[in-house]
């Protein structure tokens, strides 16, 4: 993986351009994907929408989970392990597993119940978010994964 890793950050430096379009999509697409759980919940909120709760529910629960994990196993970032800069500067540690990850894919999950082309919609999203954070040198791909995981897992009850 260093070699990955160590072969995107030179890009990136060389490359300007490229660093500033991952941090602005990946800023860009988290802003996105807030807002519009926002906004849906408060339109579930206004019709009564039986699925409010789980709506609600679910990604708290993965929040929480993840931020206390993160704090628990206090793993290194790519740019602590290797000598690498990210796009952006960014606190040291609390890598594994990547909270903006386990959020969007959370929230694309319980979408997907609510209505089916939100739910997709919605994963674009949370797909943009995942790549800008593993191509922005922020995360490992296990931070990633393991994101996924714990999105689905939770999901499932």
């Amino acid at each position: 993986m260093e070699k990955f890793y160590v072969t995107l950050s030179q890009l990136l430096q060389t490359h300007p351009r490229y660093r500033q379009i991952i941090k602005i999509v990946g800023h860009f697409a988290s802003y996105v994907v807030a807002f519009a759980y926002g906004c849906i919940l408060l339109y579930m909120m206004m019709t009564h929408h039986p699925l409010l709760i789980e709506t609600i529910i679910k990604p708290l629960i993965a929040f929480v989970f993840v931020t206390l994990f993160r704090k628990i196993v206090n793993r290194p970032r790519p740019y602590d392990v290797y000598d690498i800069e990210s796009v952006e500067p960014h606190k040291h540690g609390q890598s594994f597993p990547s909270r903006h990850s386990v959020s969007a894919i959370i929230i694309a999950l319980v979408c997907m119940k609510v209505n089916l082309t939100l739910g997709m919609i919605m994963t674009l999203l949370a797909i943009i978010v995942v790549s800008t954070r593993l191509l922005g040198c922020l995360h490992f791909v296990s931070d990633i994964v393991a994101a996924m995981v714990i999105a689905l897992i939770i999901n499932m009850f």
